[in-house]
């Protein structure tokens, strides 16, 4: 799973938002679960297509689709609805992170990638440090 989100903002305020909709610890499991399998069966996909198409129109209809999704958590509190949007937001997450990667790779310079890669997900790694 995505190691610069999860720490912070799901281990933290996504349990905690749904327990406090009445929802068990098993669901909260459930809806993790719920995410991370189509996140992790998505990315070979995404990886296949951002080859072929450009990375950043797609990482911006991920994004966009992540951020209609966020506000149906909060006031759609139906188990149904939460699943379904954990399968989608998994689907768009692997786009997303496919793009940002794709996008840093091209973007390198020829032997730099690896530079370029490991200072993106030290960033990230930050950024979830700095929001917990």
């Amino acid at each position: 799973l995505d190691n610069r989100r999860w720490p912070s903002l799901y281990c933290v305020s996504w349990s905690r938002m749904l327990t406090d909709h009445g929802f068990s610890n098993e669901f909260v499991g459930l809806s993790v679960l719920f995410f991370g399998v189509p996140l992790a069966l998505a990315s070979p996909v995404a990886g296949r297509i951002l080859d072929r198409r450009p990375a950043i129109p797609v990482g911006v209809k991920a994004l966009g689709t992540i951020g209609l999704l966020l506000p149906l958590y909060a006031f759609v509190v139906r188990a149904v609805v939460i699943l379904g949007g954990a399968i989608v937001e998994g689907i768009a997450e692997a786009f997303l992170i496919t793009a940002i990667h794709t996008t840093a790779a091209r973007r390198a310079q020829p032997g730099e990638i690896g530079a370029v890669h490991g200072l993106l997900e030290a960033a990230g790694m930050s950024a979830a440090a700095v929001a917990s």
